[in-house]
C-alpha cells in the first residue's frame, strides 16, 4: 500500500524531522541537528532507503524490535516471545519499511 502524504509527514516528524517556516514560499525540513533533510518546500522527504534507515530504523531498536527481515515483496518485525509481530506484504520494498515502521511506531491506517 502506498502511504498517504500524512502517514508520511506523521512518520518524519516521529522520526524527529520537522519543517522550518512552513508559512514561507520556501520552508524546508530538517532532521533534529538542523541539517536540511530532502529539497525545499511543503513535500516532506522522500522514501527512499537512505531516509528510513538513517531516521526509521533507530527506533525500532528503541522499541525493543528483536529481528528485521525484508525482502523486496516483504518486512517482518519480531518483538520477541509474548508480543505482536508486523508483517507487512506488498511489491515494493520502500513502501513496506515504510509501512513497517509506520505501524511500529503507531501510526494510525
Amino acid at each position: 500500500m502506498k502511504p498517504t502524504k500524512e502517514q508520511i509527514q506523521w512518520l518524519w516528524e516521529q522520526c524527529g524531522l520537522r519543517m522550518i517556516d512552513p508559512s514561507t514560499k520556501f520552508p524546508i525540513w530538517v532532521d533534529g541537528q538542523d541539517i536540511v533533510v530532502g529539497t525545499m518546500g511543503k513535500e516532506p522527504p522522500n522514501i527512499d532507503l537512505n531516509n528510513l534507515f538513517k531516521y526509521g530504523f533507530p527506533l525500532l531498536w528503541q522499541r525493543e524490535v528483536v529481528e528485521i527481515s525484508f525482502g523486496k515483496d516483504f518486512c517482518y518485525l519480531d518483538y520477541g516471545y509474548g508480543k505482536p509481530d508486523i508483517l507487512v506484504v506488498g511489491d515494493n520494498l520502500e513502501d513496506n519499511l515504510f509501512n513497517a515502521i509506520y505501524k511500529a511506531l503507531g501510526g494510525k491506517e
